[in-house]
């Protein structure tokens, strides 16, 4: 069984950081008191990725194995086999960059 926390610990916040690291904490789905602690030991707090934008994500990680298979080819031949190809993938990018809120 994990150690019961039994210490309590006093801190000072202005009313900015206060609210601050009550912004930081909810954005992160975490308990203030646990935020604190969890970034006082080390921890990076991760922002947990928004369902709106997984479709954009995945499109964009797709997006790159194409442009990795390009410039690969691109290495290998000394020239860009499809130069529309290319331009498509990048305008696909933009627009995709364009819609993550």
């Amino acid at each position: 069984m994990a150690d019961k926390r039994t210490v309590v610990k006093l801190i000072r916040f202005t009313l900015a950081e206060s609210q601050a690291v009550t912004e930081h904490a909810h954005a992160c789905g975490l308990p203030v008191a646990r935020y604190v602690r969890d970034t006082a030991l080390g921890a990076i707090p991760r922002i947990p990725r928004s369902n709106k934008n997984a479709e954009v994500i995945r499109q964009l990680g797709s997006l790159g194995n194409t442009m990795k298979q390009l410039a690969s080819v691109a290495n290998a031949t000394g020239h860009l086999p499809q130069e529309a190809a290319l331009h498509d993938v990048l305008h696909t990018i933009l627009q995709a960059l364009s819609t993550i809120e």
